[in-house]
């Protein structure tokens, strides 16, 4: 992203891309644009800084997961540069390869419900947020839907640490006034199931 204006990620998949510098997935370059997403992966991307997304400037994530990127030098899945700004909320982030899952000099701001596989990106954690614990998601395939997604690995005593994790309330309050919805189009909640990210449900 290298210019003005607002990018808005609905429903979408990032993945099995590579830089060699800055940003696998994303490189947001502009200090005058705005990303934004929703029930969004970024997977597989690699680079030696922000292997799946580097920000110069602002993003906002609301139930996206980041997993299984990698760099080199900063950042396996985030790298927030020091003039970038970056909310997340109900978001992933795990499954960092060769770095810690966030790089740079400005963390993320954490709007609650987040899961963090280590303890590299929230240094003021909302209440409701949990870091450094072990998040195990499936790999990354077709689970319906438009898009590859990860699930939950539903075999793993760790599946609780994403799923089931938010008022219904909250969760519909983000979508509304449609009904909540996750990656693959499929209506949350599910089975009782709030979970973060897109699909985790």
């Amino acid at each position: 992203v290298i210019d003005g204006g607002t990018v808005m990620l609905r429903g979408a998949a990032i993945h099995h891309n590579s830089a060699v510098s800055w940003g696998g997935g994303i490189h947001q370059w502009s200090a005058s644009a705005t990303v934004s997403m929703i029930n969004t992966t970024i997977s597989h991307n690699s680079a030696a800084w922000g292997g799946g997304i580097f920000n110069e400037s602002v993003q906002d994530l609301k139930f996206v997961t980041l997993a299984d990127n990698s760099a080199t030098s900063g950042g396996a899945n985030v790298y927030n540069y020091i003039s970038g700004q970056m909310t997340v909320f109900a978001t992933i982030l795990a499954d960092p390869q060769l770095r810690a899952n966030c790089g740079g000099n400005s963390l993320l701001s954490p709007l609650g419900f987040n899961r963090i596989s280590d303890n590299s990106c929230l240094t003021a954690p909302h209440e409701d947020d949990r870091q450094d614990i072990p998040i195990d998601l499936g790999a990354l395939i077709d689970n319906g839907g438009t898009t590859l997604t990860h699930l939950p690995n539903s075999r793993s005593a760790n599946a609780t640490n994403i799923v089931d994790i938010m008022p219904a309330a909250t969760c519909q309050s983000i979508f509304a006034p449609a009904a909540p919805w996750d990656q693959r189009g499929e209506t949350r909640p599910i089975l009782g199931l709030r979970g973060a990210g897109f699909d985790t449900i």
